[in-house]
């Protein structure tokens, strides 16, 4: 986010970081009411009221991380139901889910990665206003890229 943070008491048993200069709050585990229910998703990030930094002003963010999607292709799928519901009564905010890692042996032939890059057949997709992050796939093209220039420096 950069800049300065200051932390704030969110709830009573939850702090958050407010970043002055953007003036934007970054929470986790704050409760957000969708479809008059509360969930929780993992981090929010939103514009405050003028008068109380812990009062959601104008939700900016939500981000979904699954580090492992124990519960497989179901469990993706309610993670981007969350993610459309919140959608429908925060059109303008950005949606993100990021999963660490998709543990099968042949990933590219797998459900759940056909999935989260939308090329499964036959199935309700996951809406182009979400955006879908494998951070697996990505530390995997930073070692590619750098793997030549990291073996020519220890051959020196």
């Amino acid at each position: 986010m950069g800049g300065n943070a200051e932390v704030i008491d969110a709830t009573k048993d939850l702090r958050a970081f407010y970043y002055p200069e953007r003036n934007v709050v970054l929470g986790a585990g704050l409760p957000l009411m969708v479809e008059n229910r509360k969930i929780w998703p993992d981090i929010i990030i939103y514009e405050p009221r003028r008068n109380d930094l812990a009062e959601l002003g104008e939700l900016r963010s939500v981000i979904e991380i699954k580090a492992y999607p124990q519960g497989g292709l179901k469990a993706i799928k309610r993670e981007v139901e969350r993610l459309n519901s919140i959608h429908k009564h925060y059109c303008y905010s950005k949606l993100a889910l990021i999963v660490y890692s998709i543990n099968v042996k042949f990933k590219e032939r797998s459900k759940i990665w056909k999935y989260l890059h939308r090329r499964l057949e036959n199935e309700e997709g996951i809406p182009g206003y979400i955006d879908v992050l494998l951070l697996e796939e990505c530390t995997n093209k930073v070692t590619e890229i750098f793997s030549p220039y990291i073996s020519a420096s220890n051959a020196n």
